[in-house]
């Protein structure tokens, strides 16, 4: 989000500062939370160069080989109820994204998740990422 102001008083100056200051403050809150329950699942493979991080992941494929890549979002609301378990999306997500590599006849190796919640509490993410692994 980018916000120009012309002519401005130093008070809405300051709001614009803490607005900012809280918004970077929720993204690295949300971003530890995340690490802190999935970083931990990680398993050392030799193909991985470098784990995926906040970005994306470094991977080595070996000659002859394809990568099959899937990612299907769940959206709450949409895909599922406000009302499901951690547990059970957990099992949700990994059918419908497992089912599509068997499809293609892939051997699955890792996980890619991408799924939108209006909130996020520690507890519920702490029961959807132990149910995944």
């Amino acid at each position: 989000m980018f916000i120009l102001i012309i002519k401005c008083s130093h008070s809405v100056i300051a709001i614009g500062a803490w607005y900012i200051g809280i918004l970077l403050w929720f993204v690295t809150n949300l971003i530890s939370s995340i690490a802190r329950y999935f970083n931990r699942q990680q398993q050392n493979r030799h193909d991985v160069n470098i784990g995926i991080g906040d970005d994306c992941a470094l991977i080595t494929i070996p000659e002859r080989q394809q990568l099959a890549i899937t990612t299907d979002t769940l959206v709450e609301g949409i895909h599922f109820l406000d009302s499901i378990s951690p547990e059970d999306l957990a099992y949700k997500y990994l059918a419908v994204n497992l089912s599509d590599l068997a499809a293609m006849g892939a051997d699955p190796a890792w996980v890619s998740l991408a799924f939108t919640l209006p909130h996020i509490n520690e507890d519920s993410l702490a029961r959807f990422s132990s149910s995944l692994f």
